[in-house]
């Protein structure tokens, strides 16, 4: 496994920051999936990048687009806070 960086603090100006959140989607919705483990944090992140009125932008994958799979998309926002 390669060497994992020390998370530190760091401060970020709202203004001249955008916070991405890319492909998060309702597949981590599932306890199996690894990605299950990032939406507590990650609600609790954008709560905070919404209280500093920073711009947030969602990316999602279109490889389920015409398909059955297309429920898997990113909860929406109040969903998300709410955990």
């Amino acid at each position: 496994m390669p060497h994992k960086p020390v998370p530190q603090e760091v401060t970020v100006d709202p203004k001249t920051t955008a916070l991405l959140v890319l492909d998060l989607n309702s597949r981590c919705e599932n306890p199996e999936e690894p990605c299950y483990k990032l939406i507590d944090p990650v609600a609790k992140f954008l709560d905070r990048a919404r209280k500093a009125n920073m711009f947030i932008v969602y990316t999602a994958a279109d490889r389920y687009k015409g398909t059955r799979r297309r429920e898997c998309r990113m909860r929406s926002n109040n969903e998300m806070t709410n955990r």
